[in-house]
């Protein structure tokens, strides 16, 4: 009984020759190569077309890591990651950058084109990136290292941050243990910019740099330290005088011995 590989064989001598079951072709012996003793079933040209590079083809191993690879990927990508600009909590994906190709630590960016940044400059106004309103370059501190040579942020939402995000790792454990969602950057901006007196003493308040006394500052009347909340009805907006008199007094402390250092 002839097997199908004997079927693919023919002549003798100069003359042998070796069917390929690919393109069905007869071709000379050493346009095959040799595994186990035996032809391989297809030519080299054929295996070339079909196997080599270029050809598009994979092995199923390499199919099969591709797809554990990109299930990984989507795994990573709608992991929960925290802005450490905003503090807003999304999935890993929101944080690409086509600028940068890259996945970046924050979501957002501050970044403006050449053209908005030549406009701010000849309007002297730009926006603010958190509270998003379009104030006069004097609402902004300053910054050699930008185009226009001021920061990113206004001045009361660059007060709020240090309120809100603390570098302090117990402070910033009190505020997580106390915090009642009712204070964010944008709430405590609103308040400072909306508050033009002191609540405590009632002197007129600036938001100049370098710092001085009439100075606006965010106090919690009841400090953290002592057990108060790190909630909107726990702060009060005072001068930067009257914050650093107070110093770890609740509110109520400070105003009796205020009244008592007057009546003396």
């Amino acid at each position: 009984m002839i097997n199908k590989y004997t079927q693919r064989l023919r002549g003798v001598g100069a003359s042998f020759e070796v069917r390929c079951n690919f393109c069905s072709t007869w071709r000379t012996c050493n346009d095959f190569h040799i595994s186990n003793g035996k032809y391989k079933s297809i030519c080299k040209e054929c295996h070339r077309s079909k196997y080599g590079s270029g050809s598009g083809y994979k092995p199923p191993s390499q199919i099969q890591r591709s797809q554990e690879s990109r299930l990984r990927k989507e795994k990573w990508l709608t992991e929960l990651q925290t802005c450490t600009s905003c503090g807003s909590v999304k999935q890993r994906k929101e944080f690409y950058n086509d600028r940068q190709k890259a996945y970046l630590p924050y979501c957002c960016s501050t970044r403006r084109t050449s053209d908005q940044i030549e406009h701010d400059i000849k309007e002297q106004k730009k926006t603010c990136f958190i509270c998003d309103l379009r104030l006069n370059f004097n609402e902004f501190g300053f910054s050699p290292k930008s185009r226009d040579e001021r920061r990113p942020y206004c001045k009361c939402c660059e007060a709020a941050r240090v309120k809100v995000y603390s570098d302090n790792p117990e402070r910033m454990r009190a505020i997580q243990q106390t915090d009642d969602g009712s204070i964010d950057v944008k709430s405590l901006s609103d308040m400072l910019r909306n508050t033009s007196n002191c609540q405590h003493c009632g002197v007129k308040l600036v938001q100049d740099y370098p710092v001085g006394p009439r100075n606006k500052t965010i106090d919690h009347d009841v400090p953290l330290s002592r057990g108060g909340l790190h909630t909107l009805s726990n702060i009060t907006i005072m001068c930067l005088g009257c914050n650093s008199a107070k110093g770890q007094r609740t509110l109520s402390e400070f105003s009796m011995v205020k009244k008592k250092r007057s009546a003396t």
